[in-house]
């Protein structure tokens, strides 16, 4: 092992990194997978990139990382949206092997989150798993021409967060089953957008993590860590993710 740092909730943390023959160099230790081009999706050269519907939107398409997300580690990874923003598909998180990655023509309702094998975010701050949507993050599209969104995904308690520009806006999904095989994943359905990944870690959790994964689970609410006879300082990282709550970015 070597030690590295991954993002998690807008801000780097020191992480063991697990060895891995095929780990990419550079910010992102996966890239977006080449092996399922199809018409509507361009993937530039540089595999971080990717361009969907370039000759005009005809429904949702989908693509999925490279490397799949193992279980009992956590994973990072960020992209950007750029404007103009419009539509509702626009949407990052995870997927299972068998979530679609083309929609019906003419069908631009997000291919993340309509069924149980997909958990997404989009760009105004919805959250959207197994057909159900909640508001989670308040983006003023107004005041951005780019937005970033972190996916932090909790590979050995089932938690996935994720940040909005540098905002850790906390847990938005919990209780994901970890032997699940999940994928990072992107799906559009405007025309000629561009998505790109800017960073993607793994890393194995620290017994530090898995000590404050024990606890948090036991806390119903961020005033219960308040209440333990503990520094402010470990206060503050056990109320990190601990809950679902909305954050203004």
């Amino acid at each position: 092992n070597k030690s590295n740092s991954i993002m998690q909730g807008g801000a780097w943390k020191e992480a063991e990194v697990q060895e891995d023959e095929n780990e990419e160099e550079g910010p992102c230790h996966w890239h977006w997978s080449d092996q399922l081009y199809r018409r509507t999706v361009f993937l530039h050269e540089d595999k971080t990139t990717v361009t969907f519907n370039r000759s005009g939107s005809y429904g949702c398409v989908a693509i999925r990382g490279s490397k799949q997300l193992r279980q009992n580690m956590e994973h990072y990874f960020e992209v950007e949206m750029c404007a103009p923003f419009h539509g509702q598909a626009r949407m990052v998180g995870l997927g299972m092997k068998q979530t679609r990655l083309q929609s019906s023509a003419f069908d631009f309702h997000p291919l993340m989150g309509r069924d149980q094998t997909s958990w997404g975010l989009n760009y105004t701050g919805m959250t959207c798993h197994a057909g159900d949507s909640h508001k989670y993050a308040e983006i003023d599209l107004e005041r951005v021409s780019n937005i970033k969104i972190g996916v932090h995904y909790d590979g050995y308690y089932g938690l996935l967060s994720f940040d909005v520009n540098g905002h850790a806006c906390g847990v938005a999904f919990n209780n994901i089953v970890t032997s699940l095989e999940l994928y990072p994943m992107v799906c559009v359905s405007s025309g000629n957008t561009t998505v790109t990944l800017l960073h993607s870690f793994s890393s194995v959790l620290s017994l530090k993590s898995l000590c404050r994964g024990v606890i948090r689970m036991q806390l119903q609410c961020d005033e219960d860590a308040d209440k333990l006879p503990i520094p402010s300082n470990l206060k503050s990282f056990l109320r990190c993710c601990s809950t679902v709550h909305k954050c203004k970015c």
